[in-house]
């Protein structure tokens, strides 16, 4: 088992990668001398980003929503460079509102891109990336991943099976003996543009004033949060070490432990603090 201590010439395939985490990604690697596909659904942001990068990356605009997007993203990636070293799925939307106002279609939209788009990515990745000799597959979750808040639920759901399926697949790994690793990024409040890009929640009332107060708060807390370099520093390290969890807010791991403990015992959840009090 190989790991990918030196990024030297490597491939490093990113989705979501026209902002945010994705682009702290990408620099971050391409600093570490990997070479980038890049892909996002925003064909102009992309084509920027790329240019940014010279002759270090290639952009392949996709869906992750659609299998033959990642399909053709990955038989762009080996046409192109014969290896993925570094599968990075990161693309995600974000959705708030109350179950009850959710409707189906944003219901649909969330698990094609959250969920299913991390189940192509990896379907069309992974059977290639088996035949190396190394080789590192990232899904990005959340903190959503791990806890449950109001207004989350499809977003949470979502990003919950992310983490099950992940952590799911590194068993199958390490139990066949494959050298292929991979890390899941639960990352709390980070400063991108998912809160910006997240539809307001819809409604009139006491319930729709509750959830805009806990969209506001959410906002700020995304206005103050972790630089995204930071985050992307993480992911560098944990593909380093091997390491399958990367947790990048540490003040939020006694709330974690807090709702596992409470599942254990048998005890009713509490309401996750958008800010846990540092401990």
């Amino acid at each position: 088992m190989t790991a990918l201590r030196d990024l030297t010439g490597k491939v490093a395939v990113i989705t979501g990668a026209a902002g945010g985490i994705g682009t702290a990604l990408a620099h971050t690697f391409a600093a570490q001398g990997a070479r980038l596909v890049l892909s996002d659904v925003d064909g102009d942001a992309l084509d920027a980003l790329v240019e940014s990068f010279g002759d270090k990356a290639i952009g392949v605009r996709a869906d992750v929503a659609k299998a033959e997007d990642l399909e053709a993203l990955a038989e762009r990636t080996y046409a192109e460079f014969g290896a993925a070293h570094i599968l990075c799925n990161n693309a995600g939307i974000g959705t708030s509102n109350l179950f009850w106002r959710i409707s189906l279609a944003e219901w649909k939209r969330a698990i094609e891109v959250n969920l299913w788009g991390v189940i192509h990515g990896m379907h069309a990745f992974l059977p290639r990336m088996m035949r190396q000799d190394q080789g590192h597959i990232v899904n990005t979750a959340s903190m959503s991943g791990l806890l449950a808040g109001m207004g989350t639920s499809a977003y949470a759901a979502t990003k919950h099976a992310v983490v099950g399926l992940t952590e799911t697949v590194q068993h199958e790994l390490v139990l066949t003996g494959s050298p292929l690793r991979t890390s899941v990024l639960c990352p709390a409040w980070t400063r991108s543009n998912i809160a910006a890009s997240t539809p307001p929640a819809a409604g009139e009332g006491p319930e729709a004033e509750l959830m805009a107060k806990s969209s506001a708060a959410i906002s700020a807390a995304v206005r103050a949060g972790k630089p995204a370099e930071e985050v992307a520093g993480a992911v560098l390290d944990a593909v380093r070490e091997q390491r399958f969890w990367v947790l990048t807010h540490p003040e939020f791991s006694p709330v974690v432990t807090d709702r596992f403990a409470r599942a254990v015992t048998g005890a009713d959840p509490v309401v996750p603090p958008v800010i846990p009090k540092q401990r």
